[in-house]
């Protein structure tokens, strides 16, 4: 699992990210849902839309 940090305002790496679409959540919004990633500034999401098209 990887421990690069995603978003910085919700403190959500790219493992805990790629978990999250390995159980169904294949969608910006829906990560969101559960990690709270781009769910502060937003900036994370096109880097939570690049991982999720490498790994859905």
């Amino acid at each position: 699992m990887s421990d690069k940090k995603i978003c910085g305002c919700n403190n959500v790496t790219e493992g805990q990210i790629v978990e999250v679409i390995k159980g169904g959540a294949i969608t910006v919004e829906k990560v969101g849902e559960i990690t709270k990633a781009g769910t502060g500034c937003g900036g994370c999401k096109p880097a939570i839309q690049t991982i999720i098209d490498a790994n859905a």
